[in-house]
């Protein structure tokens, strides 16, 4: 069986590959199950954002970039630390 590339973002969130596209996954019981399908890790990674800055709610633009430098700096952390086995280029 082939392996490819998962990665948890968080207890709601992860992302998963296969050869032909990236896959945003969220948590439904212990599976994951495919939302969106993108072609490039960054897009999904957008993705992710986009959703999880809609459930922020932030009241200020302060409290957006607050939001966003707080989202950015785990997502980097995450994929740092996930030691990606396949090559993120299209």
């Amino acid at each position: 069986m082939k392996q490819y590339t998962f990665i948890k973002l968080s207890d709601r969130f992860a992302i998963k590959a296969d050869p032909y596209q990236w896959m945003v996954c969220k948590r439904k019981g212990d599976r994951w199950i495919p939302k969106t399908f993108h072609v490039t890790l960054e897009n999904a990674l957008t993705r992710v954002q986009d959703d999880y800055l809609r459930d922020a709610k932030a009241k200020s633009v302060t409290e957006l970039i607050e939001a966003i430098s707080q989202h950015n700096a785990h997502l980097t952390d995450v994929v740092r630390n996930t030691g990606l086995t396949r090559e993120i280029t299209r």
